[in-house]
């Protein structure tokens, strides 16, 4: 296994000495311009690899559940359209709106379950 390793490295060593042989055989390639396409190529390996890298964490993002909530499509069906205003209402309120909204939503369960049990209790 070693041999074919070594053989690997080998061979990847030789076409970079063939690359590098490209470029100072052509006598319209100066060292400056040889120098600056191999950072360039370097560079866009990196953006490569970085667009690739952005890609797999978005997408890994997507697969745990971090992806925005679409209501177009509950805004389209008339059944859902209510809770779709009302979604886009709380939406759009201020921290001390939302603070206040809580507060008028609890009072109205504690209603609900107050007057369930008075209904359980006279069964």
């Amino acid at each position: 296994m070693t041999s074919t390793i070594d053989n690997y490295d080998q061979h990847r060593r030789n076409r970079l000495g063939d690359v590098i042989c490209e470029y100072m055989d052509d006598a319209d390639c100066d060292a400056r311009r040889t120098y600056e396409e191999f950072l360039a190529e370097i560079d866009d390996w990196a953006q490569y690899h970085k667009q690739q890298y952005d890609k797999a964490v978005e997408l890994k993002s997507l697969m745990l559940g971090n992806r925005p909530v679409d209501l177009d499509d509950y805004r389209k069906r008339e059944d859902d359209k209510r809770a779709y205003e009302e979604l886009q209402d709380l939406w759009y309120r201020t921290d001390a709106e939302l603070a206040e909204y809580k507060d008028h939503y609890h009072k109205v369960v504690n209603q609900l379950m107050k007057e369930d049990v008075n209904d359980n209790v006279s069964l």
